[in-house]
C-alpha cells in the first residue's frame, strides 16, 4: 500500500488504546513499513497509537496540509489505490 509512499512525510490522525502490542525480536529483525517521527510528535503514555489515513481522504482533512501542495486528493488516497491495483494482480 505504501510503496509509493516511501521518504514522504505527511500528516495523519493518530488514535490510541487498541492497538498496543510488543514485538519478540529487535527492530533490525522486521520489515517496518512506518516509523513514527517521536522527535517532532510526542508518544502516548501508553505507546499504542496507530495512523488512521482513512481520516485523510482530502487536504482539508489534514490538521497541518504541505504547504504549496494543491492536490484534488490527500496523498494517503494513494495507499489506498495501490491495494486495489494489488488485489487487481
Amino acid at each position: 500500500m505504501l510503496i509509493t509512499l516511501a521518504g514522504s512525510t505527511f500528516g495523519v490522525w493518530i488514535s490510541h488504546g487498541e492497538s498496543k502490542f510488543e514485538l519478540p525480536y529487535t527492530e533490525d529483525q522486521y520489515t517496518i513499513l512506518v516509523k513514527y517521527g517521536y522527535e517532532t510528535y510526542s508518544t502516548y503514555p501508553n505507546f499504542s497509537i496507530m495512523p488512521h489515513i482513512k481520516r485523510v481522504l482530502f487536504q482539508w482533512h489534514l490538521a497541518n496540509y504541505i504547504k504549496g501542495r494543491k492536490d484534488e486528493v490527500s496523498p494517503w488516497m494513494e495507499a489506498f489505490v495501490n491495494a486495489r491495483l494489488w488485489l487487481e494482480k
